[in-house]
């Protein structure tokens, strides 16, 4: 049997695993660790806010961060690590599974959706959307995915749209709690 996409299949079984090892496993260690780093803390959690089954416990751990520290720099740094996770997933999309993003994209559900939205809008309301998934606490994964399937978008404009985007979204997470 030939599995029709196999690196999708992958991704999916290692968030079930993902999920499966946050719910066994006693994480109380890892957030008292990131949360006596302070501000490096605040650099290592942004990296986990980007990817889904992680997003929670590093706003989690973000919250406590800014109990003894400034808001503001705490998001800067977590959105700087934010990037650095983001830049990993849309390498890991735009270049590994550049091959079954163009072969999803030619799906009759994706060929369809195509139609229905008018071809001068298509692009701007695509980029409009990975951008609010990404600037939200919404898995990155499937904002850099709609980004990567459906632009071409070079690393120099994805960069600062990340960074800006994640940044936002984690301070405007912490302003709403403290």
């Amino acid at each position: 049997m030939k599995i029709k996409y196999p690196k999708f299949l992958l991704l999916i079984l290692t968030y079930i695993l993902a999920y499966l090892i946050v719910q066994l496993g006693n994480f109380s260690m890892w957030g008292n660790l990131l949360t006596g780093l302070g501000y490096a803390g605040s650099l290592i959690t942004g990296i986990f806010y980007s990817y889904g089954f992680t997003s929670g416990p590093a706003a989690a751990v973000l919250i406590l961060i800014i109990k003894s520290h400034n808001l503001i720099l705490v998001a800067l740094m977590a959105g700087i690590g934010a990037l650095i996770g983001d830049l990993l997933i849309f390498k890991f999309f735009t270049y590994s599974f550049k091959d079954e993003i163009e072969k999803l994209s030619q799906e009759r559900f994706f060929r369809q959706l195509a139609k229905n939205i008018p071809l001068g809008i298509r692009k701007p309301l695509t980029i409009i959307l990975a951008a609010i998934v990404i600037g939200s606490p919404l898995p990155d994964e499937v904002g850099i995915f709609i980004m990567a399937a459906a632009t071409k978008i070079k690393s120099r404009y994805f960069i600062p749209l990340s960074f800006i985007l994640n940044t936002i979204g984690i301070y405007i997470i912490l302003l709403l709690i403290k």
